[in-house]
């Protein structure tokens, strides 16, 4: 499937402007915090603050799918939400202009079934409640609560081929450490797709028992 220009998404010049470290991966977006609590050879073991995600699924194939997920919710995040004041006790909903929101990092992939979930995480100065409330009602927000995560880097393109390489060996060490996963792989790209390939951080990630 291809998307049509009309539908790109035209990145504010602030975004663009600190688009170009990231050539070279340097990263400037706000990233979820986190604790290291161990490292185990390749397998850093993770302990993630409460984080907002804004996340919207989409079918078909992996490159597809990543494409179309993506310009909808940088749609979100450049404007195309509702930023609403409410009052206490009273009426009506006053709704303010759609406003823009920072870029964060990673992008979230996640396979469900026969369509990928693709995720933004939310600057952490908003709430669930406090966040700008998506116009596209495909588009979900969703709190993360505290969680450990097994997470496993590995550079280059995110291609599925890639991906799948990642998972492999995270699962692989998942039974040989005997830790049990509590939730599906999801992979984090951290870099656009214009960075070179040998800067890019990306990540497969999966929930453990404690």
């Amino acid at each position: 499937m291809t998307t049509n220009e009309s539908d790109n998404v035209k990145l504010p010049l602030k975004e663009m402007l600190k688009g170009i470290p990231g050539i070279f991966g340097i990263r400037l977006d706000e990233e979820p915090k986190y604790t290291l609590i161990r490292k185990e050879g390749s397998v850093e073991i993770r302990r993630y603050a409460p984080t907002l995600i804004a996340q919207v699924s989409v079918a078909g194939d992996h490159e597809a799918a990543v494409d179309e997920g993506f310009n909808k919710l940088a749609k979100y995040i450049f404007g195309e939400n509702t930023h609403e004041a409410d009052l206490a006790m009273t009426a009506p909903v006053y709704q303010e202009q759609g406003v823009q929101l920072s870029m964060t990092a990673p992008v979230y992939h996640e396979q469900q079934s026969d369509a990928w979930i693709i995720s933004f995480v939310i600057s952490e100065k908003f709430t669930l409640q406090t966040a700008p409330k998506p116009v596209d009602d495909s588009i979900r927000l969703v709190e993360l609560p505290e969680r450990t995560i097994a997470v496993l880097e590995y550079s280059g393109t995110n291609g599925e081929e890639k991906m799948r390489s990642a998972e492999a060996e995270l699962r692989a060490w998942l039974q040989s450490s005997g830790v049990r996963p509590t939730s599906e792989i999801r992979w984090a790209q951290y870099d656009p797709p214009f960075a070179i390939p040998f800067f890019r951080k990306n990540e497969a990630q999966v929930e453990i028992a404690e």
